[in-house]
């Protein structure tokens, strides 16, 4: 006989228990994502980059390492 867990009085195999978290894992995670359908879109930031433009990477840089006191610019 192999050992067996007891659980509500119960006693349950090992195996029996990993198949049952899995199962209830997987429907956790099937019934929690809902449909994508009912969930709004929130509103566009005004200052996001738009279809064919660019991001300057330096600029932003230097724009974000100015605010900090302690760097100093070359």
């Amino acid at each position: 006989m192999s050992p067996a867990y007891k659980i509500l009085g119960m006693s349950v195999k090992p195996h029996i228990l990993a198949i049952g978290t899995l199962a209830a894992t997987g429907a956790g995670v099937y019934f929690g994502l809902g449909s994508n359908g009912q969930q709004e879109k929130g509103p566009v930031a005004s200052d996001s980059v738009r279809d064919g433009e660019e991001i300057n990477v330096e600029e932003v840089l230097k724009e974000f390492l100015g605010k900090d006191s302690n760097v100093e610019e070359k």
